[in-house]
């Protein structure tokens, strides 16, 4: 039985996908959070095609040093984004064992943190994003309110 190959993705399309999610993409720094799994992998190749993105894109690779090979992994990363022209941010997590705690919540939780504390810096570029949205909403609400007003 022969295998059905999997159709390549359109980076312009999955840049269109984006936008609509995250509006603010289209004019701000982009993160990807990068394991070096074959997702994010996909994921940020797609990404690193589109040329207005380009040099708004990172990967962002965090290390939980829970597995004898994770710094392979974190070089692997680093290997690929050098191919990809993509600078990569990594940081090394320590997961601490709590009782009653799975350790996969514990990593995912210092995941996070970690993810938060390396975007903090563009935090300021999505605060501007979002009180352009708001200014508009608000003049549409206005208009549309003085349309409904009777004179």
């Amino acid at each position: 039985m022969r295998r059905a190959r999997a159709a390549k993705l359109d980076p312009a399309w999955v840049y269109t996908q984006l936008l609509k999610l995250h509006p603010p993409a289209a004019t701000g720094p982009v993160s990807v959070a990068f394991s070096g799994g074959n997702d994010s992998t996909a994921l940020l190749s797609l990404l690193a095609e589109v040329p207005a993105l380009h040099s708004r894109l990172r990967a962002l690779h965090i290390d939980h040093g829970l597995h004898a090979d994770s710094r392979s992994w974190a070089r692997a990363c680093r290997a690929h984004c050098r191919l990809l022209q993509v600078p990569l941010v990594a940081r090394r997590v320590t997961v601490v064992r709590a009782k009653g705690q799975s350790l996969e919540a514990l990593a995912r939780s210092a995941r996070y943190g970690a993810l938060a504390a390396a975007m903090r810096p563009d935090l300021a570029h999505y605060t501007e994003a979002l009180r352009s949205v708001r200014a508009t909403l608000s003049a549409r609400n206005r208009l549309r309110h003085q349309g409904e007003t009777p004179d």
